[in-house]
């Protein structure tokens, strides 16, 4: 184990999951504190040709890294994507991220 987060993740998918999925997580600290948390996860989806995942898995969690630093702009991250995997990639959805919780104090 490397202490690293994004580490810890590819290690479950890899083992437990058992999927072809590659995760990077960029972190920006400075003196004030957390500047920026970004991730990207990357995973094929059904049908993926063979060639796709082999591309997929051939990623370095330090591409990954730097990835997600980019992921403020998606048309320039779409483009290192590519290039990186010699693909061409299609978006298929975008949604706002958003966070929510059932919890209440009682439970």
């Amino acid at each position: 184990s490397t202490g690293y987060l994004d580490d810890a993740i590819n290690e479950y998918y890899r083992d437990s999951e058992q999927l072809p999925s590659v995760v990077g997580l960029s972190v920006d600290i400075a003196a004030q504190g957390l500047v920026s948390c970004r991730g990207i996860l990357l995973q094929t989806m059904g049908g993926a040709k063979p060639e796709e995942i082999a591309a997929i898995r051939s990623l370095t969690v330090i591409s990954l890294r730097k990835l997600a630093a980019m992921t403020d702009d998606l048309s320039r991250l779409q483009s290192e994507l590519e290039k990186l995997l010699g693909l061409t990639l299609k978006e298929v959805e975008r949604r706002e991220l958003k966070s929510f919780c059932s919890c209440s104090q009682d439970r």
